[in-house]
């Protein structure tokens, strides 16, 4: 074995071993940048929100409820409270909700190219209550629901996690290089990565509002309202164990055992190979080290809300509201001190120097953006009502933390559905509704990313007696595939830095929603 000496045999190649020293130095070192920005990017991939429509039982049977005169009105058609019966109105709904995001990515370094990612977001519980009093022309109503969110978000792995673990292989076909005489025989030695990572999240934006409508003749109404918003963002992870597989050398170790094993038994290239081998050794330790995270996100806003109603005759009923836009700021609280920085051996000591991934007591803004929605309809037939609507969401005016300026066009959806009455108890309905969103490849994240969606509703109506009708619904959203292509760029790493490459990802998803409630007329 060589020892850590000067090579004697003139000055330049001692000058260009220095330089190659301070190369590896920096080729390694970075790795705990490496990791820490993996780690970063996925952390700061959070949601975004807008206002969920699926706010009643009613509309997952019938996807368009901007005209409504019933008592999910109180949500989707404030000043349509004004056209209740006199006396107390109650809605009870609940909904249980599951979506589950593909993300098929390519990469040259991954085990396996392409690799499939695979998430869920899930909740089985989705309440919304709503109660309204109509009293002569003057309507007062109360509406509770989670106004965003989507419940819990489960990760077992992420492209952006991925890459930049897979990047430690071809970085370490660099320090071998350098340091060593047979370097082809300990390259081809290391036959891939392995890694324990997951992200689990919460969320979800709960919303109290009042309304107040008052019906000006027999044809027109409007209504005044604000919404408080209370919202609260979870998530805990870990990254842990990253190890390759050098089956000729001892199997799955961390990289910088196998380091330090080269460093004791292989033939070094010059003196400094010893000192260049350390180097990379503590780096790596320091960098793939355990992370863990458990941050909670709160903030909260008020939305002022607007609404007119215009039913010129008993077939037709229009609606519109225009909900201001909600200005949020998210605090993070860092929980038991697990704010993402790497940790030494002990899993609980920080490695020094490193960057935390989370501030506790730090801000950021998280509004849900301002909405215009409506609708109308008509009863063609005694037995059938067609309904048609939309929205339009200034997400453009919104602060999503700098994501804003990725967005080129503000969202809209169309709304349609139809109702039929089967039986004199029994309404039979469905519709169909398209979002269309437009933003900037550089806006998808690995966990937030928005596809233009088509949507299918189902569902039905009964009445138990005049003062109970139940409502039941299934609602399937499939969303377009997307993919792009982009060129992953691994931590700058000094002189010898690994190249750059293409990257493929495509992303999908799909959800499901069923719903349940019921309608009641409190009252004489």
């Amino acid at each position: 074995m060589l020892t850590f000496l000067a090579n004697k045999n003139e000055g330049t190649m001692f000058k260009k071993l220095l330089i190659v020293a301070i190369a590896a130095i920096w080729l390694f070192s970075p790795q705990v940048k490496a990791q820490s920005a993996a780690q970063m990017l996925a952390a700061q991939q959070k949601y975004n929100f807008i206002s969920i429509p699926n706010q009643s039982s009613a509309f997952v049977r019938m996807p368009m409820r901007g005209a409504s005169i019933e008592t999910d009105a109180v949500f989707h058609n404030p000043a349509g409270t004004a056209r209740f019966a006199d006396g107390w109105h109650l809605s009870l709904n609940n909904q249980a909700l599951r979506q589950k995001s593909l993300i098929e990515s390519s990469y040259q370094y991954y085990n396996t190219n392409p690799t499939e990612f695979e998430g869920t977001v899930s909740s089985p519980i989705f309440p919304s209550v709503y109660l309204g009093y109509k009293k002569n022309r003057l309507a007062i109503s109360l509406g509770i629901n989670p106004i965003a969110g989507g419940g819990g978000a489960t990760f077992a792995g992420l492209p952006v996690v991925e890459r930049n673990t897979a990047d430690i292989i071809p970085n370490l076909n660099y320090a071998i290089n350098l340091t060593l005489v047979d370097s082809t025989k300990y390259k081809e030695a290391m036959q891939g990565y392995r890694l324990d990572y997951n992200s689990e999240g919460l969320a979800f934006f709960l919303s109290s509002q009042i309304n107040m409508a008052y019906q000006l003749n027999d044809m027109l109404s409007f209504s005044l309202g604000v919404r408080y918003v209370y919202g609260q963002v979870g998530f805990k992870g870990h990254t842990r164990d990253i190890q390759i597989n050098v089956p000729d050398y001892g199997g799955w170790q961390s990289p910088d055992e196998y380091i330090y094993y080269l460093r004791d038994n292989a033939e070094w290239t010059t003196g400094f190979s010893g000192g260049l081998l350390n180097t990379t050794a503590e780096g790596l330790r320091d960098s793939t080290g355990t992370r863990l995270i458990d941050v909670m996100q709160r903030g909260n806003g008020f939305t002022p809300i607007v609404g007119l109603h215009f039913s010129p005759n008993e077939k037709l009923n229009i609606g519109i509201k225009y909900e201001h836009k909600t200005a949020i700021e998210m605090r993070t609280t860092v929980n038991d001190g697990k704010d993402g920085r790497s940790l030494q051996a002990d899993d609980i000591t920080p490695v020094e120097d490193a960057v935390p991934l989370f501030i506790d007591g730090s801000a950021e803004g998280s509004d849900l953006p301002a909405v215009l929605a409506g609708g109308i309809t008509y009863q063609v037939l005694p037995k059938l009502k067609l309904a048609f609507g939309g929205r339009y969401a200034f997400v453009k005016q919104a602060d999503y933390g700098g994501r804003d300026t990725l967005v080129n066009k503000n969202y809209y959806e169309i709304q349609s559905a139809l109702e039929f009455q089967l039986t004199e108890d029994l309404l039979l309905s469905g519709g169909y509704t398209y979002g269309n969103w437009n933003v900037q490849p550089e806006f998808q994240t690995d966990v937030d990313y928005w596809l233009d969606s088509h949507t299918i509703a189902i569902g039905a109506k009964y009445k138990l007696s005049e003062r109970v009708h139940f409502n039941i619904g299934m609602l399937n959203t499939t969303f377009k595939s997307e993919e792009y292509e982009g060129t992953h760029t691994p931590i700058d790493a000094g002189l010898f830095q690994v190249a750059s490459s293409a990257t493929t990802t495509k992303y999908e998803k799909n959800a499901m929603v069923f719903a349940i409630g019921a309608d009641i007329r409190l009252g004489k």
